[in-house]
């Protein structure tokens, strides 16, 4: 668990300076939320992400839920 912890934090400290080289933003991005989400994620999203693959095992295992046609509703077709 804790090289987890190690492993997300590293990978949140690169990001950020990967960011901070693309926009030129110096001032804003400060460690303390990237340790917050490092120590945090384990512990909140990947238990819904595990939760939502326990339910599509659900659904798809007792086939109550199919596929149906989609039909589009936002595009126009132009002449």
């Amino acid at each position: 668990m804790i090289a987890k912890i190690a492993i997300d934090l590293s990978f949140h400290l690169w990001s950020l300076g990967i960011y901070k080289r693309w926009t030129g933003q110096r001032e804003g991005l400060n460690l303390g939320p990237a340790i917050v989400a490092a120590i945090a994620e384990p512990f909140s999203f990947q238990l819904l992400r595990h939760a939502g693959a326990i339910y599509g095992w659900y659904a798809f295992l007792r086939g109550g839920q199919t596929w149906s046609a989609q039909t589009r509703t936002a595009l126009e077709q132009r002449a």
